[in-house]
């Protein structure tokens, strides 16, 4: 319970977390499709205004602040300012703050006890999955694409979170590592974590890949396919089977809205991966609470 009353400590997080929202805009906005996503040497460089090419200076690259007292619009020639900065900023300010305390109230009364480092570094590197869905999300409204180095990226996070988890010592029969807690024991599941992680790339795999072939890439992109394989990887079974539900419920939800207020067509696309990114969010976060209620509904 220390880390949900250390306030100091939380606040401290937050800001760090709005500097590295900050960065992020730069990575996500200098990205071109053309090119692979981790290619550093486009990231050097001063930031400008997109509009004007004027660089900024410091006082224009306050986290949130700046935006706040410039009114959304540059100082020099007026235009607006992309929303994207200051809501990137601010996710990755509460993503900061509420992954480990979310990580600390799952984790530590289940086996690492007193070992809180541990819990630093897994928190670490959720932390870097969550940067990593914030790319997914941008990126793939702007473009509708997942480039593949995310992915891949997303599938080697979701390794080393399957290695902590089975070192831990943690069985399915716990509840530990799903993010159903308990619930998880409703489910199917095998004896090693490894195998149930293993298990959640294959089926997301193969489900998100026949909905590719009988579509004929109409119902979903190969990048969806990628990003559900990685997360099932992540996230192991049964988790992987919730994400894929919800997602189609956020898709479908989504979907309704923007054809009855006449922004898209049955024909127009939309892109996947945002509600993917959204279910294994909601996930994260309520996964336990929302089974419980769902099961006290029926």
């Amino acid at each position: 319970m220390y880390l949900e009353t250390n306030w100091v400590f939380l606040l401290f997080l937050f800001l760090f977390g709005l500097a590295v929202g900050s960065f992020l805009n730069v990575v996500i906005l200098r990205y071109e499709p053309s090119q692979p996503f981790f290619g550093w040497r486009r990231w050097l460089g001063r930031s400008h205004c997109p509009s004007c090419k004027t660089n900024l200076a410091w006082t224009n690259l306050v986290p949130l602040v700046s935006y706040l007292l410039q009114k959304g619009k540059c100082r020099s020639c007026d235009e607006p300012i992309s929303i994207q900065y200051p809501l990137v900023e601010l996710a990755t300010g509460l993503l900061f703050v509420f992954v480990p305390l979310q990580l600390w109230n799952m984790l530590s009364a289940v086996v690492f006890g007193s070992h809180a480092w541990i819990i630093v570094l897994v928190s670490v590197l959720w932390i870097a999955v969550f940067l990593l869905f914030i790319v997914v999300t941008v990126i793939d409204l702007r473009y509708f694409l997942i480039p593949n180095s995310v992915n891949a990226a997303l599938a080697v996070l979701g390794a080393a979170w399957t290695v902590a988890v089975w070192s831990a010592g943690i069985t399915p029969a716990m509840g530990g590592g799903s993010f159903l807690g308990h619930f998880s024991g409703l489910f199917p599941v095998f004896g090693m974590a490894w195998e149930n992680h293993l298990a959640g790339l294959a089926i997301g795999l193969i489900f998100f890949l026949v909905i590719v072939l009988v579509s004929l890439g109409k119902g979903m992109g190969m990048g969806d396919v990628k990003l559900i394989a990685a997360l099932g990887l992540l996230f192991g079974w049964p988790d992987i089977a919730a994400i894929m539900a919800l997602s189609f419920i956020i898709g479908g939800i989504f979907a309704a809205g923007y054809l009855l207020v006449g922004k898209k067509k049955m024909s127009d696309q939309l892109p996947f991966g945002p509600f993917i990114i959204l279910a294994a969010t909601i996930l994260f976060f309520w996964g336990a609470g929302l089974a419980g209620a769902y099961l006290g509904i029926l």
